[in-house]
């Protein structure tokens, strides 16, 4: 994949890799349980060029894989990241390349014969290229009709509305519990690159700076008549 490529041709191709090697997994698992008896036949079925087929067949791996033993990292410290990717992405707040390069640098720290081999934007956008599931895209930061509404007047209506609908039921303080987990970021937030899955793109991810601090809380909590007056 050349760099000289527009985002749109990148997202093109890495579409495209990932469908053919869905297919050609297909293709594989057919011959191999005898649903399919020749090569040709497979490649036809599953729509998959005959050559690539047969040498996956004889052991020869795809090209991006083709390398993995000059890599800095090994195969499951390169499945760890993209698993981090994932789960980061999922929760809302996608890690950026700098915090990837960070986590690559403390495992390349573990394999003492890559200690002189840096990890690099370069080697960022190879890994990408390697996981094409994966993608950068930009994230947002919250939207302006969220933190408008986002203030004292509407938190106070907010619980003016709940002290009058407990007492209009007869809804008793001890009756009424919260339980809630949310994470918060502490730092101006930002637009800026993030690392997401290809498949997710159009979700809305968190933005904020790469030296902010993120906080996790869960809060599991009984009201009384004190804490809501």
């Amino acid at each position: 994949m050349s760099p000289q490529m527009t985002k749109a041709k990148r997202d093109e191709f890495c579409s495209k890799t990932l469908q053919r090697e869905e297919a050609i997994r297909h293709a594989i698992r057919d011959i191999n349980s005898g649903a399919v008896k020749s090569i040709r036949k497979a490649a036809e079925l599953h729509n998959v060029p005959y050559s690539p087929l047969q040498r996956r067949l004889k052991g020869i791996q795809a090209r991006h894989n083709a390398h993995t033993h000059r890599q800095l990292l090994s195969e499951a410290q390169e499945k760890s990241l993209q698993t981090h990717i994932e789960t980061t992405a999922a929760q809302g707040f996608p890690i950026n390349y700098k915090e990837l390069m960070d986590r690559a640098a403390a495992f390349n720290k573990e394999n003492l014969c890559n200690q002189e081999a840096m990890i690099s934007r370069k080697w960022a956008r190879g890994f990408l290229y390697r996981h094409p599931s994966l993608l950068s895209c930009f994230s947002r930061v919250l939207d302006h009709s969220r933190a408008k509404v986002s203030n004292r007047a509407t938190v106070t209506q907010y619980y003016e509305l709940l002290r009058s609908t407990m007492v209009t039921h007869d809804i008793p303080f001890c009756h009424v519990y919260n339980m809630d987990e949310t994470g918060f970021v502490f730092g101006r937030a930002q637009s800026h690159k993030v690392l997401v899955q290809r498949e997710k793109k159009r979700r809305h991810y968190s933005g904020h700076n790469q030296d902010n601090e993120k906080v996790q809380l869960s809060l599991n909590a009984l009201a009384t008549k004190s804490l809501l007056q």
